[in-house]
Formats: C-alpha cells, sequence, structure tokens
C-alpha cells in the first residue's frame, strides 16, 4: 500500500486517514492540520472565512453546512468557478458524505462523515501525486497514522 500525507486546515481538527481503492490496489492517504506533509497547501472553508483574499488563494475549499446532494453538487462547482487557484472543492452532503471535485470529476463519497473536511485534503494529495478523482473506486475512513 503506498501513503501519501498532507498538510491541511489548522483548525484544531483531528488527523484523517483513508483507504482508498483504484485500479485494484490499495493507498493510504493520511491529513494532518499544520505543516510537514509531502503535500502542504492552504485550505479554507468558504463558509467560515470572512476575508476574500484567503479564499482567492486557496488550494482546497469547502464548506461543512450539508445540502442536498444535488445542491451539493452544485455548490463544488460554484466554489471551484468562482476560485481560479482552488484545486479541489468539497461540500458536505445531508445524511453524510461529501460531494468533492477538481473541475473534471465530481465524486459523492458517502463514507466519511461531513465532521471530517480533511478529506477534500487527501483528495488534494490524491490529485498533486498524479492520480485523478475519477480512479478512485471506494475509499473508506482509517485510523490516522
Amino acid at each position: 500500500m503506498r501513503r501519501l500525507v498532507t498538510a491541511g486546515p489548522p483548525d484544531g481538527a483531528p488527523g484523517l486517514g483513508l483507504r482508498i481503492r483504484a485500479g485494484g490496489r490499495t493507498y493510504g492517504v493520511t491529513a494532518r492540520p499544520g505543516t510537514g506533509g509531502e503535500d502542504e497547501h492552504f485550505a479554507v472553508d468558504v463558509d467560515r472565512c470572512a476575508e476574500s483574499r484567503w479564499r482567492a488563494c486557496a488550494d482546497v475549499l469547502y464548506t461543512r453546512r450539508p445540502s442536498p446532494p444535488e445542491v451539493a453538487v452544485r455548490r463544488v462547482a460554484e466554489i471551484l468557478a468562482a476560485h481560479p487557484s482552488c484545486r479541489v472543492a468539497g461540500a458536505a452532503v445531508r445524511g453524510g458524505g461529501w460531494a468533492v471535485t477538481d473541475g473534471t470529476e465530481v465524486l459523492l463519497i458517502r463514507r466519511v462523515p461531513v465532521h471530517r473536511p480533511l478529506l477534500v485534503s487527501c483528495l488534494h494529495a490524491w490529485l498533486v501525486a498524479g492520480y485523478a478523482l475519477g480512479d478512485i473506486e471506494e475509499v473508506r475512513v482509517i485510523p490516522a497514522s
């Protein structure tokens, strides 16, 4: 299993570990708040950040406000379109899970709870490592190591 490590938002959130299955292989991806990972990036909650300059330079944008799946899918597309420097955007889905997009694919990931926005940071690491969102067959939460 190949392990990718990312550093995401320093908002006091616990780390997140994922097991991603793609192309018949299994990958481990871990996100931790702060710095020091292989993939450091700037992540912003679009609903909680009042300063547009921080949203404008973020690599990862997300909203924790859950909405129905079709609204979450539309919301991630709007976030990405409004912020050209953003590499990946995520929106919590009412009832559980996330809608995530990089502008080419939109995934609905049901097995990651809405209170775990580091999912979007994990997927940023996935993209930076050269993989595509469309490669992902399954995502499961595992203990962050």
